[in-house]
């Protein structure tokens, strides 16, 4: 029944001009779909897109750029379209009813191996701080939620009640 409803169809669909926006990519074509699937309002509650690696511990400046662009490209376009839309509740759009989580399990290293900024192989390593951003939801924007020191290497104010830097179990509970 699934496989031949219209409503849900209609989902999967969308232009080659939506698809440039997003980037061309399969996580521009992701994104577009859980845009659909929340303008839908077919009770979806939870729609994760992945876009790939970014286990970048070498040569980090030439194989970031791709899925960097992709995630720049997808990512703008679906707060902008999701802004624009109204919204299924009753009332303001679509993005101020959608939670965006973007993150990993961890961010990336600032400094490692006595080398400012890269590994020696021109990589960065794992860094469990830094490395998730909300937005629409009911989200208070453009602030950043405690600070890091001037070099980033390390977590300075936590910037939140708890007191202690933030962890994966944080996120969780935020959602």
């Amino acid at each position: 029944a699934l496989m031949y409803n219209p409503a849900i169809d209609s989902v999967f669909r969308f232009t080659a001009d939506e698809q440039t926006r997003y980037g061309n990519s399969g996580f521009g074509n992701s994104l577009i779909v859980a845009r659909n699937l929340a303008k839908a309002n077919l009770g979806a509650r939870f729609i994760q897109v992945n876009i790939g690696g970014w286990d970048n511990h070498s040569n980090i400046y030439t194989a970031i750029r791709t899925p960097a662009t992709q995630f720049d490209r997808g990512l703008g376009a679906l707060l902008t379209d999701l802004s624009s839309l109204p919204g299924v509740q009753g009332g303001g759009n679509l993005l101020e009813e959608t939670l965006i989580v973007a993150m990993g399990e961890f961010g990336r290293t600032v400094r490692t191996g006595g080398v400012v900024g890269l590994n020696q192989t021109q990589g960065r390593d794992h860094y469990f701080n830094q490395f998730a951003v909300f937005a629409g939801g009911g989200v208070v924007g453009g602030r950043a939620v405690g600070s890091t020191t001037d070099g980033g290497g390390a977590g300075q104010e936590p910037g939140w009640a708890q007191n202690r830097q933030v962890a994966n179990e944080d996120i969780a509970a935020t959602i």
